[in-house]
């Protein structure tokens, strides 16, 4: 094959048509040079794109990747030292660092010498929807510390559960204790 002849400088629609050759191999050489060139300058757009838009665009060099880590560095240095320090102060005051509890583990009871203060939550009215009477079937306790300057006491939570006598015992909560007997009590037509 022949070299490929350049492109005429002159665009447009009909600028350049009389510079063509007439030869068949010629034309044909000259529309795979355009081709080639076409695709080497697709490529080239790709690559900008891919390094302006792309996964990779945002990495940091290398020069400021090590001034990061170097800070890094720094202060995790930092933070030994301090705590070698403390390590230092507490085996020199014969201290003993406090061991923490793990998480999942349940709580201890409060102490029973502390002094019990205790509040009862009552119900607003002790009958039932149905007329019955309310009476105590059991109570949920909660404590809690209560932290008074100079005081320390336990603060203690009672709910009683109440039960109507004529309301069958799977119905203690109020909200279904409240259906059952409006449904049982409900006058008869």
């Amino acid at each position: 094959m022949a070299a490929h002849p350049e492109l005429p400088a002159a665009t447009g629609a009909e600028a350049g048509y009389d510079e063509l050759p007439d030869d068949v191999g010629q034309l044909k050489a000259m529309l795979l040079a355009e081709r080639a060139r076409a695709a080497r300058l697709e490529h080239i757009l790709k690559l900008i794109n891919r390094t302006t838009f792309g996964k990779r665009s945002e990495k940091l060099p290398a020069d400021q990747l090590a001034l990061a880590l170097e800070d890094q560095a720094v202060a995790l240095g930092e933070a030994q030292g301090l705590q070698d320090k403390i390590d230092e102060e507490t085996e020199r005051h014969g201290l003993v660092p406090r061991k923490r509890r793990p998480a999942d583990t349940q709580r201890a009871s409060l102490p029973a010498h502390l002094p019990r203060f205790e509040v009862v939550i009552e119900p607003d009215s002790l009958e039932c929807a149905c007329g019955g009477a309310l009476h105590k079937i059991g109570e949920d306790r909660a404590e809690r510390l209560d932290i008074i300057p100079a005081q320390h006491r336990v603060m203690v939570t009672i709910r009683p559960r109440m039960h109507a006598g004529a309301v069958p015992m799977a119905y203690t909560r109020p909200r279904h204790r409240r259906a059952w007997c409006q449904a049982a009590c409900r006058p008869k037509r």
